[in-house]
Parts: structure tokens; sequence; C-alpha cells
């Protein structure tokens, strides 16, 4: 990815008792069986990760990384950082403007990423240290050796070079390189530790290279770190089908270190924003704090362990992706939506409440007004138990359908007249009519195929559950094999459910949704039977 600074340029009826009465025995098997499926799996995941093994990296999943602390959800305190790009972009930066620092340290960036040479080390890492955060520090040839000596404790965290894919370095190139230099630096500090490949992107081919030529030489990465842009050439409208790629992506890699390694590795998302595109992304615009956080949430749901938004304060693509005012200091929208966040993950501190009303249980996920804005409305996610049963729908999604599909209502009962289904199989819509409404939704997987994420998606001002503008809301409490969610609206609006296959699985999934209201039938509806064109998520 290039990277821009100023002018500068370098790099998803019937009620409870008669249902059951149908087939009690099948209905217990079947609720029985998946309650304790899902405990099993819990479980089995659970100790699985303390009994990774850990090859040559020291830092595997089950051990915390320098500085990193477990928060809400199992949320790493990592999650929130930033970059400290070019000095040279801008005549105000983190380097000599102390507003930018306090701004940094009052939001809760708890890492920040910078470029150290020798003759700007020093500096560097004391405006880190201003600002209260970890240093993650870019080193390459010819000076790193020198940097980690002279830094000592003060950085433990180095990244070697930057998207080296992005400068035509071949993933045998970089291998060798990593191979030649990352011994000497091990042995210069030994409480550090040093990721790679630092891909401009989730390029698979080159993280598998690369960990195949240093598992060789023994003398793998601590962490696998790559670069995200979601939205990159996309308009605010088509951004929110995007950030499931997080999840996936996220997914993708975890498979490759494992293929290649025989057990995971933490991974960071070193560089995150928009779009790396310069005047792309829309810094002032409501959307972009509904896009950090989403984000944000999406990298937590996926387990990344480390991720810095790009940049702080630099003039970086033009100015559009500085999440402060170089010249003031001041926090601009995107980093109000981090702070956000730290709050609603930290272990100390109050969490935030959406407008309008009080979170009860875990809050997730929260609306925010898209462009054009529609009516106010506060969505709440969290996993609950009970409620009345209103339907059941199996689901067969293909990553091979159509770009285009139909709406394929099927028939369930005088409550609902229709449950919408896409033809792909990957999504149900649904309305709820009444403010206030509670619902809970479930899903396991029946195929050998299994989803990757699963998102929720709402619209307040569609007229039919196709068109108008829809937020996307990542599920939370989700396995592969299956999950339960809570969804409180404050306002009347559309819903819909939306399974994500990974994007390199051809075999389609299977999967069974059942709905539930919490608060009764009265306010759910489903979407007419027709059949109309819908734009696959």
């Amino acid at each position: 990815m290039k990277r821009y600074g100023g002018s500068h340029g370098g790099e998803r009826t019937l009620n409870i008792d008669q249902r059951s009465a149908k087939n009690p025995q099948k209905y217990m098997r079947k609720r029985i069986g998946i309650a304790v499926l899902l405990a099993l799996l819990f479980l089995i995941s659970s100790i699985t990760t303390l009994l990774l093994q850990h090859g040559s990296a020291r830092a595997a999943n089950s051990q915390l990384l320098p500085g990193e602390q477990t928060w809400k959800q199992g949320v790493s305190s990592l999650l929130f950082g930033a970059n400290d790009s070019s000095w040279q972009w801008s005549p105000n930066h983190l380097g000599n403007n102390p507003a930018i620092a306090a701004s940094l340290r009052s939001a809760g960036i708890t890492v920040i990423r910078t470029p150290l040479r020798l003759n700007d080390a020093q500096a560097r890492v004391s405006a880190v240290e201003a600002a209260g955060a970890k240093c993650l520090g870019i080193i390459s040839p010819p000076d790193a050796l020198q940097v980690v000596q002279m830094l000592g404790n003060r950085c433990v965290m180095y990244e070697w070079m930057n998207e080296p894919d992005n400068t035509k370095l071949t993933a045998d190139a970089y291998a060798s390189s990593w191979n030649q230099n990352i011994p000497a630096l091990r042995a210069a500090n030994a409480q550090a530790i040093f990721i790679g490949p630092v891909v401009a992107s989730p390029n698979l081919t080159y993280i598998q290279q690369f960990l195949t030529l240093t598992n060789q030489a023994g003398n793998t990465p601590d962490v696998v770190s790559f670069h995200m842009y979601p939205c990159t050439n996309q308009t605010i409208a088509s951004c929110p089908a995007h950030i499931a790629s997080y999840g996936q992506h996220t997914s993708e890699v975890q498979a490759t270190v494992s293929a290649v390694l025989g057990h995971t590795l933490p991974l960071a998302v070193t560089e995150w924003n928009y779009s790396w595109k310069p005047n792309q992304t829309p810094q002032n615009d409501p959307f972009i704090k509904t896009f950090t956080t989403l984000s944000l949430d999406a990298m937590a749901q996926a387990g990344i362990r480390m991720a810095m938004q790009y940049d702080i304060a630099s003039n970086a693509g033009g100015g559009t992706l500085d999440m402060i005012d170089p010249q003031t200091g001041q926090a601009l929208p995107q980093l109000n939506a981090v702070q956000q966040t730290v709050q609603k993950y930290q272990l100390q501190g109050v969490p935030v409440v959406p407008s309008g009303g009080t979170v009860t249980g875990i809050q997730t996920a929260v609306a925010q007004p898209t462009q054009p804005p529609l009516s106010p409305q506060s969505v709440i996610i969290s996993a609950p138990e009970g409620g009345l049963f209103v339907h059941e729908q199996s689901l067969h999604c293909t990553t091979e359908a159509p770009g285009a599909t139909m709406l394929s209502p099927s028939t369930v009962s005088n409550m609902l007249v229709s449950f919408g289904v896409t033809q792909d199989g990957c999504s149900v819509i649904f309305k709820v009519q009444n403010p206030q409404q509670s619902l809970r939704l479930n899903w396991w997987s029946e195929g050998a195929a299994e989803s990757t994420t699963l998102s929720f998606q709402t619209s307040a001002n569609s007229t039919n559950g196709l068109d108008g503008n829809w937020q996307i809301f990542p599920a939370t409490s989700f396995m592969a094999v299956g999950g339960t969610q809570m969804l409180t609206l404050e306002n009347a609006a559309w819903v819909k459910a939306s399974i994500h296959p990974p994007m390199s699985q051809h075999p389609p999934v299977d999967l069974v949704m059942e709905l539930y209201s919490l608060n009764g039938l009265t306010g759910i509806t489903t979407i007419h039977p027709q059949a109309i064109l819908l734009a696959r998520h």
C-alpha cells in the first residue's frame, strides 16, 4: 500500500408447548444435545488454548505479550493502539505538540507503533512514553541492532521492516533478511519480541512462505502481523458489508499459521483504517465513529491481540487518516470512538451507555447513524436465556452463489406470514414493528463446513426489507459451531441476520437459526412473499 502524507507519497405460529408436543423426544434430544455440544466445545476450546505447543516462538496465544492485559470478554488491552507516522509530513506532530500526547493519554491508547532509526529513536520513544503508551518499533537494516541495544527495555516489541510485499521484496528475500538479523536482535534484548511479516494485506501466500522458511531455521516470529483497510474504494453505504472481512481474514491467517507450524500464534493488525488511499476516509462524517467501533469489535471478536489505527496526527492521506488535529492536538471523531470502545472493554471505568436507555447484560454494539441519517436507534446485543419460540429456519449458504440473489420467503404460521430468506441461503430478514422489542436468536452448524462470522444488520428506513440504509453489528459469544444472542431495539426496525463463510472455503455452510421473542409476538412480522433482487452481502 502506498502511503501519503500531504503531498508526499511513499508507499452478516406455534408456541413453545405446541412445537415440542409435535415430537417431544426429538425436540428435547436436540435441545439437550445442542446445549451439551456447545458446553463441551467451549470447555475443549479453553483447555486446548492452555495446552498449545509453543515451538520456538515465545509468545503463544496462552501467554501475555509485553504490557498486555486481558480486559472484559477476553479482549486484549493492546487492541487499542495507533501509528505515529513520519514527522516530515506535518510541521506539528506527536514529537513536538504535547497536546497530541495528552489527547492520546486521555483516550486510553495503549500502544503506539513508530518507525525507529538510530538518529531519532530516543525522541520517538520519548514521545510514546509521554502519551502513556507501550512502544512497538519498526526497525530495519542497517541500524536495527544499534537501536535495540540503545533502547533496552524502553521498547520491547519490534516489527521487522514495513510492508515488504509492497516494496517488491519477495517472501524468500524477506525471510532471509529475518533469519540473518533476528537472532542477533533477540540476543541483544532477551525480553523483546519480534513480529513479522508486516504484509500490506492478509497475503496468505507470503505469510505461508515466510513461516515455512523461518520455521526451518528455528526462528519463527513471536507474533504474525498484517494490515487491513477494508473499505478502500468503498462508499459509506457499501462499507459496512466489508467489516466482516476482519473475522474472515483473521481466520484464514490463523489457519495458515497452524498449517505451517502445527500451533497458533498471536496475530496483530498493525495498520488499519477505512482506506489507505488519500481523501477516501470520511474523517469528519459521523459514520467514521460507527466504522471505528465496529472495526474494533470485529477484531476483538476475531481474537486479534494487537492493533494500531493509522494514524495519529501526521497529515497522512492528506490529513484524512489522522484522528487528532496536528495543529491543535484536539481529538477528532475517530479517536472519540476509540476512547468509547476502550471504556467498554477495560477492567476499570464506567461502561458507555447508549443514549435513550440503560444497558443490562453485556453491551457489545451500539448503532450510530449513517448517512443519510436514520431515525434515532439503538441496538443492544447480549445472550440471555428463555423466550417464546417463533420460528426455526435452515440455511444453506454457498460461497459460489451468483452476485445477485432473490428473496425466497417460507410460510411458517399465522403469526408470521413469511420469513424471508435470500436465495443464496446466507441471510434471513424480518421486521420488528414495535419499539423496545427483545429477541433471541440461536444458531448452530449442521454441515461439515463451518461459518467464520455471523452479523446482524438493522434498517430504520427500509420499506420492504430490501431497500434503505443498513447498519452492521458483529455477533458476540460466537463460535463457528453455534451461539446465542439477544437483540433489543429501541425503535421499529428491519433485521437481517447473515452468515459469512470464509472466502477460501468452497463447501457450503449449513446452519440452523431459531428466533425467540422475549416480550411477546405482537411486534414481529416478516417480509411479504415476493421475489425481489437483493444485492448479495
